[in-house]
């Protein structure tokens, strides 16, 4: 699982799921075990470390080692 680093949301706060490409087809592939999960679009990859974008704002995420 990524580890969240730093904390853009003012950059992105008006997003909402649907201009970010969420539909009915992506939270149907959720189990009850991932309901506390925040939904997000991956922006870029730099090898181990990713931006996130979200309803909430934008978040830089590093993969564990």
């Amino acid at each position: 699982m990524a580890k969240a680093m730093t904390d853009h949301s003012a950059a992105t706060r008006s997003m909402s799921l649907a201009s970010l490409g969420w539909t009915d087809f992506f939270g149907d592939q959720l189990g009850p075990h991932e309901a506390n999960l925040v939904p997000m679009r991956i922006a870029t990859v730099h090898r181990d470390r990713l931006t996130g974008i979200s309803q909430t704002g934008q978040m830089d995420l590093t993969l564990p080692t």
